[in-house]
């Protein structure tokens, strides 16, 4: 088990920064990184991304693929995607996001999501790769972490049990939800609270080296 360590910002120009500063009211850059500032929810907020380190367990490595900043028109708060590789045969097996914002903004998304191709399902990979991002959810100050799972996956739910996430209700989708649009009804909601971790916090990640 070794430490990771989250004190680097990503550049916006290096590599993985947002696409495009569209919607943001400006940025501000310092010796520590830049800061992206504008609102949400009628809020000014600022937000910095931080660099992750090496995030392995076993056979499993989540490599950081973009990040993207949020979008106050649509209510869409900063996220790290990433991709689930298997360490060894560098093989891409699904994705994780980490979405970092309020409960109630990611009350039908959930903070974090994940897709794991058919042929890697089973071994466990979306359970484990949650795990390895509750460092980084710590270090932007979350307390607590939110997933959603539609009712009829229950593979998703088992993970979410796997992980220690209690379910708490099953929500309906309003009609005005883009999550709606795109056919979502029902979302089963799993609350899983963050143990107190100190910024060099031990996690089953690997880091080569400070940053």
């Amino acid at each position: 088990m070794s430490t990771l360590e989250y004190k680097t910002i990503i550049e916006p120009a290096e590599p993985f920064a947002p696409s495009s500063m569209a919607g943001l009211v400006r940025r501000t850059s310092g010796r520590r990184g830049s800061t992206y500032i504008g609102t949400l929810g009628g809020t000014r907020t600022s937000f910095k991304f931080i660099r992750p380190g090496k995030l392995v367990d076993g056979d499993l490595e989540l490599v950081l693929a973009s990040v993207e900043k949020g979008d106050p028109v649509r209510r869409h708060v900063p996220m790290y995607e990433f991709e689930m590789v298997h360490a060894s045969r560098k093989m891409t097996m699904g994705k994780i996001r980490l979405r970092i914002g309020s409960a109630r903004t990611l009350r039908y998304p959930g903070h974090i999501g994940y897709e794991v191709r058919p042929r890697f399902r089973g071994h466990r990979y979306a359970a484990r790769s949650c795990q390895l991002l509750l460092a980084l959810a710590n270090a932007h100050g979350l307390k607590v972490v939110w997933l959603t799972v539609d009712p009829r996956n229950i593979a998703s739910q088992k993970t979410c049990r796997i992980i220690g996430a209690r379910y708490i209700e099953t929500v309906r989708i309003p009609p005005s939800h883009e999550m709606y649009q795109d056919g979502a009804r029902y979302r089963r909601r799993y609350r899983l609270a963050l143990a107190k971790m100190p910024s060099n916090a031990k996690s089953k990640g690997s880091h080569q080296g400070k940053l």
